[in-house]
């Protein structure tokens, strides 16, 4: 394999793909030639972040091979004996194919070019990036809603900023999530062999998921309306600001009202990533923009996506399965595409994703009433809007390689002939898609299968074990009597069963609890616990102690079960004790969390609430033996 046909094979990826994949393989190459006796650095896997893009990638495996990479099994070695001149000289050519991208012409060049005065301001440097004019292409009374189209179109631009990419980069805990990814895709396999189904995902899904879990609970918060900046008082909406002073780097800014001492706090909403990068707050536009960048840099063709009834959110196209996943940030969902019309009641009329490449109608998807959602589209006729989008669409690929409009015109053939097929109403909100199987909804935790506690009495000194969980340092902790027997780091790590439930950390208040996730009715969540059969010892009493802060009207309901027995559990700071489940096997405790008022009724019944300082556990469950 000659460097010549690797240059050829590069030549023919879009700048979002090749750049990112270049540096993979030159932070490859230098790991190898700093420590050319370690033998692991030689290795290239399907199962880990890096070897999966490479592997994937057609000049990636090209790249490998002109290396001196030999196949074996379903990843590449280097072999120890290898010569490594070869390596050395594909990373030169690497090093001087990303310098002439980086510096190249491009037609798009714009979007590249800081402005000077916000840079020379700002420490550290925020440089918003400079975006093409908005050309009208359609002159009639509908042009206002073509212009819209086209000026986020253009927006996209941005997700192909070298500079950007880099800097997200940064931000990600790539090798954490990882980790996490591979961990559930361990368990996901583990149940799919149980339940025997083929697993229909890859450990890209699982990373999906990773990465929306991260994002919300880590990374973005959401803002109804900022804490006032002269008393820190809660404030309502007032007006949109007027002052350039205050537009210098957006056009819209919020004024809101404190409830106590009145003062205006300015809330900007900002469009440029670079600077959402440093506030990472806002709403579900906000969210939505800096997540399908986070796609981009990982390295996955991404797509935003604006609903004409108001919200935004991200598709991810799935290598394995074909397609694109829904994913919102904002509810931490992913492929649950029918929630917004029969889980929101959203009366769907246009739905567009924009990536960097195209710009499609993507209605379809996200309605079960086809011919409904036709009533309501009335901004155009279907004639015009298709024609607006196959031109931009053509335009914007001119500059693609011809191996990627060919690549691009069949993924648009699967996407249509995926959106004929109109969806069921029963396919929504907490089953999301019923096509992905069994081993999906798992990965989702939507149907049980996780973790269980095996507790063999024998090991246990005096008769008892006991277990508990610190939400604030996220850690379950198993005690021999005085002497701590296991550890399992992440709440969900150690549950059984988990039903749209999550972790929040509310940096602000400096609290943590779990909650239901918004907008679902109802959030439950489970452990189980089992004993050996034939033991000599066998249990004999369970006391329980769970903590909760309830509000407005918020509920919490305990049950501890086993077999046809039941008993409900209250919440308190007072342990409940029972001999009811004298001598059985298999104990389950489950949570259910429901109730509240309004917007925010997700956060009015909170499971373990504490102070993210606490270091005091509530959830203790006990159990002793005869």
């Amino acid at each position: 394999m000659t460097c010549e046909n690797l240059l050829e094979k590069l030549n023919g990826l879009h700048r979002a793909e090749v750049l990112p994949l270049v540096g993979l393989l030159v932070e490859l190459a230098d790991r190898i030639l700093e420590r050319p006796d370690n033998a692991s650095l030689r290795k290239v896997e399907s199962n880990q972040g890096t070897g999966r893009t490479l592997l994937q990638s057609e000049a990636g495996l090209f790249a490998l091979e002109a290396m001196g990479f030999e196949k074996v099994g379903v990843g590449q070695f280097l072999r120890q004996d290898a010569d490594l001149t070869k390596l050395s000289r594909v990373k030169e050519i690497l090093v001087k194919f990303q310098k002439s991208e980086s510096n190249q012409e491009n037609p798009f060049r714009l979007l590249l070019e800081p402005c000077a005065e916000i840079d020379q301001q700002c420490n550290p440097p925020i440089r918003p990036i400079v975006l093409p004019p908005v050309t009208f292409l359609f002159q009639h009374h509908t042009q206002h809603f073509f212009a819209r189209i086209e000026r986020i179109f253009h927006q996209c631009l941005r997700y192909e900023s070298p500079e950007l990419l880099a800097r997200a980069r940064q931000l990600v805990p790539v090798i954490e999530l990882e980790l996490a990814a591979q961990s559930r895709f361990r368990v996901l396999q583990k149940q799919s062999k149980l339940n025997q189904v083929e697993l229909p995902v890859s450990i890209q899904e699982m990373l999906i998921l990773e990465l929306l879990r991260w994002f919300k609970e880590d990374f973005f918060t959401w803002v109804d309306s900022p804490l006032c900046e002269n008393c820190q008082g809660e404030s309502t909406f007032s007006h949109m600001a007027t002052d350039p002073n205050l537009n210098a780097y957006t056009k819209r800014v919020e004024m809101h009202r404190c409830s106590q001492c009145h003062h205006l706090s300015p809330f900007p909403r900002y469009e440029d990533l670079n600077i959402l990068l440093e506030t990472r707050r806002g709403r579900c536009g906000e969210w939505a923009n800096v997540f399908t960048l986070f796609c981009y840099c990982m390295g996955w063709d991404a797509r935003i996506v604006f609903d004409e009834t108001d919200h935004v959110w991200t598709e991810v196209y799935s290598i394995g399965q074909k397609r694109w996943l829904h994913c919102d940030a904002c509810e931490n969902i992913c492929d649950q595409p029918e929630i917004y019309e029969c889980g929101w009641n959203k009366k769907v009329s246009y739905v567009l994703a924009y990536s960097v490449d195209e710009v499609q109608d993507v209605t379809w998807r996200y309605s079960c009433q086809h011919k409904e959602a036709m009533t309501r589209r009335k901004y155009c006729s279907e004639e015009a809007l298709i024609q607006v989008l196959m031109d931009l669409s053509r335009r914007r690929q001119e500059c693609r390689s011809a191996h990627r409009r060919r690549y691009l015109i069949k993924r648009l053939a699967l996407e249509l002939a995926d959106m004929l097929t109109e969806r069921k109403p029963g396919d929504s909100q907490g089953q999301g898609r019923q096509s992905g199987g069994i081993a999906w909804r798992l990965a989702r935790g939507e149907i049980e299968g996780n973790f269980s506690w095996n507790i063999d009495p024998i090991v246990f000194k005096n008769n008892v074990a006991v277990l508990k969980y610190c939400a604030a340092e996220d850690e379950y902790r198993l005690f021999n009597g005085p002497t701590l027997e296991r550890t399992v780091k992440v709440w969900a790590k150690g549950c059984y069963h988990i039903d749209h439930v999550f972790r929040k950390e509310e940096k602000d208040w400096k609290m943590v609890y779990l909650a239901r996730t918004e907008n679902a009715p109802n959030g439950r969540v489970s452990w189980l616990f089992t004993f050996p059969p034939k033991s000599p010892k066998q249990l004999a009493t369970v006391t329980v102690l769970i903590n909760g802060a309830l509000y407005e009207t918020g509920n919490i309901q305990v049950l501890l079960s086993s077999d046809d027995l039941t008993e409900n559990i209250p919440i308190g700071a007072k342990g409940h004790l029972t001999e009811r489940f004298r001598g059985r096997n298999e104990l389950k405790l489950e949570a259910t969390l429901s109730g509240g008022k309004g917007d925010a009724a997700w956060q009015h019944a909170q499971l373990f609430r504490q102070a993210l300082s606490s270091c005091e556990s509530p959830f203790i469950i006990t159990f002793t033996f005869y």
